[in-house]
């Protein structure tokens, strides 16, 4: 009984850092890219 539920808690731990890091990514992206297209349209 213990194994498929420590299997679930590996696959939830291992999906919630996958969702962790592409929101940080996205955030990075976003924060990286949105002052270079404000300078653009600035110009």
């Amino acid at each position: 009984m213990s194994k498929p539920v420590s299997s679930s808690i590996a696959s939830v731990t291992c999906y919630e850092v996958a969702l962790a890091t592409y929101v940080y990514m996205a955030l990075m992206c976003k924060f990286s890219v949105y002052p270079i297209v404000f300078r653009v349209f600035n110009r």
